[in-house]
């Protein structure tokens, strides 16, 4: 299925509304992601994506068809983690298994690596996330370790995977 990654725009609040709305996505997000999805939070995170500071992140609108069917991007870490980025991904279930994440993924790590002087993009799905860990293992991820315990997320304590992606591995 052919996709295209581009910049999210103004017009993309209201696919973000019609394609994140399922629980499935906000559930499996270690970043905040508001279910259920309203306009407003659909126009405060296009909003906070629009004004993202192009020098420490990069954010994509999963576009088929001129619809938003999802996110990607990669942000920059900060103090001894400055070399690193962070990569985070969504998209809507009725497209889940057609390989679109796991290309969109490569894409943006390709974009990343080349726009920033940064030597890894880390990952770190909820351990039980089985679909994004597939996504990481077929973009070139390398699994890291099982960090036990390390997301709070709806009131519980879960664990979590760290998977990454050297510049080194592209060569």
């Amino acid at each position: 299925m052919e996709f295209e990654l581009r910049r999210w725009k103004e017009r993309n609040i209201p696919h973000l509304l019609k394609y994140g709305s399922h629980p499935s996505i906000a559930d499996m997000m270690t970043d905040p992601f508001p279910s259920p999805m309203t306009e407003e939070a659909s126009r405060l995170l296009v909003d906070s994506w629009l004004n993202a500071d192009d020098s420490r992140v990069l954010c994509r609108a999963i576009l088929i068809d001129g619809e938003a069917v999802g996110g990607v991007s990669v942000t920059l870490l900060d103090g001894i983690h400055c070399r690193t980025g962070e990569l985070s991904f969504w998209l809507t279930p009725s497209l889940w298994g057609n390989r679109i994440a796991t290309c969109a993924v490569r894409q943006i790590c390709a974009e990343a690596f080349g726009l920033f002087d940064i030597v890894r993009i880390q990952a770190q799905p909820l351990a039980h996330n089985k679909a994004a860990r597939c996504v990481l293992n077929n973009a070139g991820f390398s699994f890291d370790g099982l960090l036990r315990q390390s997301i709070c997320r709806n009131d519980s304590v879960q664990d979590g995977c760290m998977y990454s992606l050297l510049r080194s591995d592209l060569l």
